[in-house]
């Protein structure tokens, strides 16, 4: 299953204190040190080294949490594989800076960008960012975007033009437990970049892709790198 949709489906890479850490639920001060055959020690060089995928995404904790970036480690990373990069952004200022930093997609996410006015001047940057609308208990995180997820994504893609789009849906997220994506049909017919990470299981990912283009994967990964 998981073979069939190789180059659709996105490793997460979630790092806490230096260490691969197995995220679920959004509990983070729950998260423990992930230990699989492709790195016992949870290191994350070796970690992604042995990742049989180019393209990954990263969620930097440290930085999302306590703005202590591990930026030797992300780079390092960055040397093996093509990264999606979560690294809490909440200004302008820190968007350009990590792009400039860093040859990645440095994601724009809906729980740390700080104010509208910080996204519009993202959203007037070169390229195309990724936006990550955030979600617990089927609801937006953020400052202040409309609450409902389709209300959201409506008010993003019309008012800052985003064209590249990410649902985290935390609550899910280490479960293997989202089954019905009736909340996402809204999106079938619309024209942009559909990312989707939390709860995929072996049962509910040909659901999934027929709304998203990618799916990010962890928990479904873990439990079976031999891809059968």
């Amino acid at each position: 299953m998981i073979e069939r949709y190789r180059k659709r489906i996105i490793p997460v890479v979630d790092i806490k204190n230096g260490k691969v850490v197995h995220a679920r639920k959004g509990e983070r001060e729950k998260y423990k040190p992930l230990k699989t055959k492709l790195s016992p020690r949870a290191d994350p060089i070796e970690f992604v080294r042995k990742l049989p995928f180019n393209r990954i995404y990263v969620a930097d904790l440290d930085s999302i949490l306590y703005k202590k970036p591990n930026l030797n480690l992300l780079k390092e990373i960055m040397k093996m594989r093509n990264v999606l990069l979560d690294i809490g952004i909440e200004t302008y200022e820190e968007y350009v800076k990590y792009k400039s930093m860093f040859n990645c997609d440095v994601i724009v996410a809906s729980e740390s960008i700080k104010n509208e006015n910080e996204l519009e001047k993202i959203s007037k940057t070169k390229g195309h960012p990724l936006f990550s609308i955030d979600i617990k208990d089927m609801k937006v995180i953020s400052n202040f975007l409309p609450k409902r997820i389709e209300e959201a994504y409506f008010y993003l893609k019309e008012n800052f033009g985003f064209k590249r789009f990410l649902f985290i849906n935390l609550t899910c997220v280490g479960t293997l437990s989202m089954k019905n994506f009736d909340k996402f049909n809204f999106l079938k017919e619309e024209n942009v970049e559909k990312y989707y990470g939390g709860g995929i299981n072996s049962d509910s990912i040909e659901n999934a892709f027929k709304i998203f283009n990618f799916l990010l994967i962890g928990t479904l990964l873990y439990n079976n790198w031999r891809l059968d």
